[in-house]
């Protein structure tokens, strides 16, 4: 299911992009890469802990990202927060489903709600 979902975003986001600028504009996918790579880090942060080779890795593949979000922001706006807003969407729905078969204190719903966390400094509500 997780994979259905990362695909239906990843798909949306880049069909969003690619109407806006023509294609998948690099700038662009490396600041959705970049807001992902924080989001997979606090769900696997809610699994494993801090010292978890998972987390470690995780934690690399973020760093090189830095500022790219902020980068796709500022050239390509609109898509950046359409891509964004997109997949905060998608967290809401699968919490919401989630809802019914777990409790607020279920890993997996801890998970959803760390996700959508890390997705606040990157999301453009307001701005």
């Amino acid at each position: 299911m997780r994979r259905a979902l990362l695909a239906t975003f990843l798909a949306a986001f880049f069909v969003v992009a690619s109407s806006a600028h023509g294609q998948a504009d690099p700038v662009l996918r490396a600041g959705l890469e970049e807001a992902r790579a924080a989001e997979d880090l606090a769900a696997l942060r809610v699994r494993y802990g801090e010292r978890h080779p998972a987390v470690l890795a995780a934690q690399a593949r973020l760093e090189p990202l830095a500022g790219a979000a902020r980068r796709a922001r500022a050239r390509h706006p609109a898509a950046f927060c359409e891509g964004i807003e997109a997949r905060v969407a998608v967290l809401l729905a699968q919490r919401t489903a989630n809802a019914a078969r777990f409790g607020p204190a279920h890993p997996d719903q801890r998970a959803l709600d760390q996700r959508l966390e890390a997705l606040g400094p990157f999301r453009c509500v307001g701005s």
